[in-house]
């Protein structure tokens, strides 16, 4: 007696603690899911690291990563500039061809290798890891062309050039070239060296020392793509850690940042085991949960219901009323247990479900009678008897599917855990793990590992650099780099830079100028106080011609706006460059990006109400407003800067917005002149 007395209480206890652990693995498993995954110290420490390890700033938006079609644009542009060149240039340098050829087809490879990566699905090439997706271009093929169109280019010995053609094809391929280094879409990451770096720049400083007038659209474009290549080989360079002379305290940082990055792993690993975990437990006790709802009962009568659901008949070997025995027989078997069973429920019920179980409970009470029942023939049997119990049967089936159902919905809000001092359900947890708030914490760990293994790279880059040694294409043609980034950079701080920002700033003042016409008149005709008039009270054509000029209006400041962006991203982009100026372009160039800057800080103060502040100047809006137009829009004198047109534009972005209501307003879209 004591001794069952006391193996009962075991199972219970080993339930109990089974069921504790279970409870305390989940709540410690959420408890981490909802702390804070970087903690201030560590993101202090990668503050620090950071500060003292700057890595490179981000690409500009308007100059566009290469994508398969860049890649096999490129192909068509390598195979254009080589057929000139070997139909007319070449003036009998059979070693120079053939260098030529050869290389070009080696690069028409890399480019049709590149163009397939990047055509890959994402979801399939991000999972590759670095090591595996990473493409070693040999920059040997690269700067043996390069250079070769350099010499036939700079030798003019072509009779059927035509230099604009030449020069848009050859930005194609600079531009394409200049990116290897970078991320592709894919994921691909394309890499090169010292050869090919300087064998660009000696080629983009070639091309800027032929001409550049700005006077067509051609002009344009291919200086914004030398002027992305110059700055995609600048990072390339800096990705080169060229410049930089490696200290112990690189040492001690690749040291940091190595163990940085463990930690982060190691957390954004934990987070997601302990993600996985949780949401694995909640649905083991809620498929546990949903299976326990009348188990016993729903096991018991299961089988039964499979049995008697369909009439009996003759089959063969084995008659109808052979058949009617075996079901009495096996019913009359389970009569008591289905009784006791069956009495909760049928108890429970109410309304006419309660009426529909009493008569339920009269057909198993027949079952105490077996003799009686097989006294019915077997149509009697069906009707009268084992199509009732099949149907109350069916009815308690249901029943326990709606109660399981119930259970499932209600399961998440019905459980509960005692986390941090508070109550929180289940659904609480799935809500949060699913929301944005986990997706934030995850996004943090991520990008703190991002920031944490760029470091570790550079910083590697930076140690494994040998000093007096043979250098391979890797690290060759320093000498070279460092010379060509100065001639470059002369012609982007310097004539052409100032040729192009002023270019950019006529036109866009003029077309902004262009815009103040179209809408003056817009104003005068459709407009009163700001009002547009109603559609109503214009005819139609009157209507049609309204909607011309607000579409042309619209489309004018945004061109106008585009102008100048162009020439803002030109000084953005090039800012690390700008430093104090020494001669009359340069000085002009500096005028403009401080104009610039300045203009941007004022727009940026608009939005948010703070001060501005402007080389140790802290002024207001009003007080930086005037100070703009005084230092720097003078126009038809000295001062005449790109910042103030930037005002202008922006000034006019109401009226543009007033604009593109009237053609909401006016339905504009969906006007024709002619009868549909």
């Amino acid at each position: 007696m004591n001794c069952g007395h006391n193996r009962a209480l075991s199972l219970i206890l080993l339930g109990t603690l089974s069921f504790s652990s279970l409870a305390d693995s989940l709540t410690s498993r959420v408890e981490n899911l909802y702390d804070h995954a970087l903690t201030k110290e560590l993101k202090d420490e990668i503050k620090d690291l950071s500060k003292r390890n700057q890595l490179a700033t981000g690409r500009p938006a308007f100059c566009p990563l290469n994508n398969t079609a860049t890649y096999q644009k490129t192909v068509e542009s390598l195979k254009s500039i080589v057929a000139v060149f070997q139909d007319d240039c070449f003036d009998g340098n059979k070693a120079l061809i053939d260098e030529l050829l050869t290389s070009s087809k080696t690069l028409e490879e890399e480019l049709n290798k590149m163009a397939k990566e990047t055509g890959k699905d994402p979801v399939s090439s991000s999972s590759t890891t670095e090591e595996e997706s990473q493409i070693e271009v040999n920059g040997i093929p690269f700067s043996q062309f390069m250079n070769g169109i350099n010499v036939l280019f700079s030798d003019n010995k072509c009779t059927n050039l035509s230099k604009t053609p030449l020069l848009e094809r050859s930005a194609d391929i600079i531009q394409t070239f200049s990116q290897f280094g970078l991320y592709s879409a894919s994921g691909v990451i394309v890499a090169y060296g010292g050869l090919a770096v300087s064998s660009i720049l000696r080629f983009i400083s070639n091309i800027f020392d032929k001409r550049f007038e700005f006077e067509n659209e051609s002009d344009i474009e291919t200086f914004i793509k030398l002027n992305c290549a110059y700055y995609d080989v600048r990072n390339q360079v800096k990705s080169l850690e060229i410049f930089d002379i490696d200290t112990g305290v690189h040492h001690e940082d690749l040291k940091i940042a190595s163990d940085l990055s463990n930690q982060i792993k190691t957390k954004l690993k934990t987070l997601e085991e302990d993600k996985k975990k949780v949401l694995e437990i909640i649905s083991k006790e809620q498929t546990n949960s949903i299976n326990s709802v009348d188990k016993d009962l729903e096991k018991l009568i299961s089988p039964i219901y499979e049995k008697i659901k369909s009439p009996i008949g003759d089959q063969p070997g084995k008659s109808a009323v052979y058949q009617q025995a075996e079901i009495i027989g096996e019913l009359s078997y389970s009569v008591d247990i289905l009784v006791s069973k069956l009495n909760p429920y049928i108890t429970a019920s109410s309304g006419p479900e309660r009426f529909l179980n009493i008569l339920f409970k009269k057909q198993l009470e027949k079952l105490y009678a077996p003799e009686e029942l097989m006294e019915f023939s077997v149509k009697d049997f069906n009707d009268l008897f084992l199509k009732d119990l099949a149907s109350s049967f069916k009815r308690v089936l249901d029943t326990i599917a709606k109660k399981k159902e119930n259970v499932k919905e209600k399961f998440d809000e019905n459980n509960e855990l005692f986390v941090f001092s508070q109550i929180i359900s289940y659904k609480d947890i799935r809500d949060y793990v699913d929301g944005k708030d986990f997706k934030k914490k995850e996004e943090e760990l991520k990008g703190a590992q991002k920031v944490v293994d760029d470091i570790a790279a550079r910083l590697k880059a930076i140690i494994a650099k040998k000093e007096y040694t043979s250098d391979d294409s890797k690290d060759g043609g320093i000498r070279e780099i460092i010379k060509s980034l100065d001639t470059v950079r002369n012609f982007v701080y310097g004539k052409y830079g100032k040729q192009f920002i002023e270019k950019m700033r006529d036109l866009s003042r003029s077309q902004n100028k262009n815009f103040n016409e179209y809408y003056k008149n817009i104003e005068e005709n459709y407009l009163s106080n700001g009002t547009i008039a109603d559609k109503d009270s214009l005819y139609e054509d009157k209507i049609l011609n309204a909607c011309v000029d607000a579409n042309t209006g619209r489309e004018i400041w945004v061109y106008s706006q585009k102008l100048s962006e162009l020439g803002y991203d030109f000084l953005s982009t090039n800012s690390d460059i700008f430093g104090d100026p020494d001669n009359s372009d340069r000085k002009k160039i500096k005028a403009h990006n401080d104009s610039a800057i300045l203009a941007r800080r004022i727009m940026s103060a608009r939005e948010s109400g703070s001060p501005v502040k402007f080389y140790g100047k802290t002024m207001t809006i009003d007080e930086a407003e005037k100070y703009l137009e005084e230092e720097y829009g003078a126009v038809g004198i000295r001062k005449d800067y790109l910042g103030p047109v930037m005002m202008n534009v922006v000034s006019n972005r109401q009226k543009a917005l007033k604009l593109q209501e009237l053609i909401k307003t006016y339905n504009c879209e969906s006007l024709s002149p002619f009868p549909r």
